[in-house]
């Protein structure tokens, strides 16, 4: 059954629906997001500052070609991750923070082997110390991006509609009329399995022709809240559920590569990480849990702590949790 923005009767759910404007946001905001200013501000931070401290004035006097190659080569390193990390979370609710370090490593990697197989001279110093840079850096402005930006986005007022604008993970705008001077966001959210009007479905194949993402709310809502929700499991798809054996394999072998290549790295990070946490707030640096891993086998996790530890407490972790730590805000 259709829902539309006229059959809610109910004060109260209309107040769940609607949400209020939000503050428009500020110079420093603005530029903090734009694309422009993240890649000058990394490139002086990531590609400049370390050949700055490493060679001082021998840099502007007689540079040589491999100090040129390693801060032009960190630089589009640089870039290249940066580009990477922003087309992964065009998604809404993707976290930023999580592709960080496959982004960067990846890119200045490949820097590396082009750098190797070409040989062009480079020094591993500015590599490595810009990578490290590169990590921290972005860290820093998509931190101060995910406090100050939500996602706005445009909702279609059919369907099941009013219980995924609950959701806090972006700033809702219902739609009155299927006009293009009504969309407030960066994307359209429908319902696209309920009875849609002829007038709405034209306006949704517009805006999915003229570059204007259109999403399903189902996805949009496993997005946000990171649960999946089952509607239907045919007999048909529990084969495909199991991957093949030497997907599994392979797999396991390079993410142990991997684990020991980026070990040494973050290393330092993770010390100075699980200090913080240990004079922050009371209790162990690391959390360890009981879970559920491959073919229901129980397993031991192990991850930095980010909340107080309290046995009072249940539930899912909730947007601005008072159970989160200060250091927790961060990772």
């Amino acid at each position: 059954m259709s829902i539309y923005l006229k059959d809610v009767q109910n004060p109260s759910q209309q107040a769940n629906i609607s949400r209020s404007p939000r503050k428009p946001l500020n110079l420093s905001q603005k530029l903090v997001g734009s694309l422009i200013i993240q890649f000058l501000s990394g490139v002086l931070i990531c590609a400049l500052l370390p050949a700055v401290v490493r060679w001082g004035q021998d840099l502007l006097v007689e540079p040589s070609p491999g100090q040129i190659a390693s801060i032009v080569g960190a630089a589009i390193a640089y870039g290249l991750g940066l580009l990477i990390i922003r087309r992964l979370t065009n998604f809404p609710g993707v976290q930023a923070t999580s592709y960080i370090v496959p982004s960067f490593i990846g890119s200045f990697a490949l820097l590396v082997a082009i750098m190797f197989f070409w040989r062009i001279e480079f020094t591993r110093y500015q590599i490595i110390i810009g990578l490290l840079l590169a990590i921290g850096w972005a860290y820093v402005l998509f931190l101060v991006m995910r406090r100050s930006q939500l996602l706005h986005l445009n909702v279609i007022p059919f369907g099941n509609f009013s219980v995924l604008m609950k959701e806090k993970g972006a700033l809702w705008h219902l739609m009155e009329d299927p006009e293009f001077n009504q969309l407030r966001g960066q994307a359209v959210v429908a319902d696209l399995r309920a009875d849609i009007p002829a007038e709405w479905e034209r306006f949704l194949a517009q805006c999915a022709l003229k570059g204007i993402p259109v999403y399903h709310i189902k996805q949009i809502a496993e997005s946000l809240t990171g649960r999946v929700q089952i509607e239907h499991l045919s007999e048909n798809n529990l084969g495909s559920l199991l991957p093949s054996t030497g997907y599994l394999q392979i797999k396991a072998v390079l993410d142990i590569m991997m684990a020991l290549l980026v070990l040494p790295i973050l290393f330092p990070f993770m010390l100075f990480l699980g200090l913080a946490i240990r004079l922050t707030s009371p209790g162990p640096a690391l959390f360890r849990q009981t879970r559920m891993g491959y073919r229901g086998e129980t397993f031991t996790m192990y991850k930095f702590r980010s909340m107080h530890q309290s046995d009072d407490w249940q539930g899912y972790t909730q947007e601005d949790d008072p159970r989160i730590t200060a250091i927790g805000k961060i990772i």
